[in-house]
């Protein structure tokens, strides 16, 4: 962080970027525990199954790649177009999942009829929305004070 930002900016942004990288987390570890191994390399698959759903790991883990380092260095950093790569990448590799799998598998199912591998991933999905949600003030709200922001602040430096 600068020296001039606000302790309490530096808080809130250290800790909405733990909570987006949750999904990051999440994203580069399950191609390898779910997706590859019980889909990939499942014989009774079509090859062009199994060459989709590789596909789509190695697009997940490079979303999750992409979570972790935005959250890592932009977003505690207070770079404020972190933000809005985190936004994106949650809302179209993450909740754009929701009215995918609604459309092939019907109405939503409440949460305890789900594996754990999908309660687990809504949860990080939530984690990362909330800390956009908490990471929001300090970087996209009006400085309280002439150039009381993160990159007023490396500007005058």
């Amino acid at each position: 962080m600068s020296a001039g930002s606000s302790p309490d900016k530096e808080r809130r942004l250290s800790l909405a970027s733990w909570l987006c990288m949750a999904p990051g987390l999440f994203s580069v570890i399950a191609p390898f525990a779910l997706l590859l191994p019980s889909h990939s390399f499942d014989p009774d698959w079509p090859d062009h199954a199994r060459f989709h759903v590789t596909w789509g790991a190695g697009k997940l883990l490079a979303l999750g790649v992409n979570l972790l380092l935005l959250s890592r260095f932009g977003l505690r950093r207070g770079l404020r177009w972190s933000w809005f790569g985190l936004a994106a990448n949650l809302t179209f590799g993450g909740l754009v999942v929701i009215p995918a799998s609604r459309f092939h598998h019907g109405p939503l199912a409440p949460a305890h009829s789900h594996d754990r591998s999908t309660q687990l991933g809504a949860l990080t999905l939530f984690l990362g929305l909330l800390g956009l949600a908490i990471s929001a003030g300090p970087l996209l709200g009006r400085p309280n004070r002439k150039g009381d922001t993160l990159r007023a602040t490396r500007l005058r430096r």
